[in-house]
């Protein structure tokens, strides 16, 4: 089977998330399987326009935006050789039944609603709402593909039936050396953690505000942030943590790989998660 993912990033996008390391644990599987998986996504400066990972063709054209335009010649072009596409929800989809009969699926990890709000501006915000209550009806009779139960509570109050509706978790990778490797020792101070991008939808302000009472009751306390982010956006939340007198407890450890994740989600004592929404 040909199988063609449309998802605005890749794993190797500077500002990928969740979503396509859980996208790309899918394809690699189904790589796996004998299929073949195109990615056609946008491109960046970080990797080649052209590139197989995993088994997994990588096409990256446009910018995060403007490959939503791209999509739809794409689509004419060479939708005739796929079997299935896989479209990929971040807020909006790419559109595609309107340019191709190929069964779509739709992938989407949650309903965007008030993050809108959080991640853009007005007019953007109230723009993408009404996109987003729109573009349900072009899919209504495509497969949903959603991690969480409770998406599907949602797509079923925009009008898709439930019995078109598929929650699959997540995948869980864990590399051997991990699995192997002794038992870590948790830190003597207490240890709170933040792993996510870091952005203002996944709530790291109200972390940051939930830390600075956290160190009044405990003043050896610490804090890690685990996630890459927007260089100004970081800037500001160090701006933000000087004037909540908490700077010295905080640390910002950026992107890591996933054997330092796990080392340090070993050490430290409580995940602090404060995100708007998720699946």
């Amino acid at each position: 089977m040909n199988i063609l993912i449309l998802n605005w990033r890749d794993p190797k996008h500077p500002r990928s998330g969740g979503a396509e390391i859980v996208t790309m644990n899918h394809a690699e599987a189904w790589v796996r399987q004998g299929n073949t998986v195109t990615w056609l996504t946008s491109g960046h400066s970080r990797a080649p326009g052209d590139e197989k990972i995993h088994g997994v063709n990588i096409v990256r054209r446009w910018g995060s935006l403007t490959v939503y335009l791209y999509a739809p010649w794409y689509l004419v072009v060479y939708a005739r050789y796929v079997d299935v596409i896989v479209d990929e929800v971040h807020g909006i989809p790419f559109f595609s039944p309107f340019f191709t009969r190929k069964p779509v699926v739709v992938f989407i990890h949650e309903i965007a609603g008030e993050i809108w709000d959080f991640m853009y501006p007005f007019p953007l915000n109230n723009i993408g709402r009404i996109l987003e209550s729109l573009y349900f009806k072009l899919y209504r009779h495509c497969q949903f593909w959603t991690d969480a139960p409770s998406t599907i509570n949602e797509l079923e109050k925009r009008g898709i039936p439930r019995v078109q509706c598929k929650a699959i978790a997540c995948p869980i990778s864990i590399d051997k050396t991990v699995k192997q490797s002794k038992r870590i020792q948790k830190e003597r101070a207490p240890t709170y953690l933040f792993v996510s991008r870091v952005v203002r939808m996944k709530g790291i302000e109200e972390v940051i505000k939930a830390f600075s009472f956290i160190v009044k009751e405990q003043p050896d306390a610490k804090l890690w942030i685990i996630g890459g982010g927007d260089a100004r956006y970081v800037r500001q939340l160090h701006e933000m943590m000087d004037e909540y007198g908490i700077q010295k407890s905080a640390s910002f450890w950026g992107r890591v790989t996933e054997d330092k994740k796990v080392d340090l989600m070993s050490r430290a004592h409580m995940l602090l998660h404060a995100s708007v929404k998720e699946g």
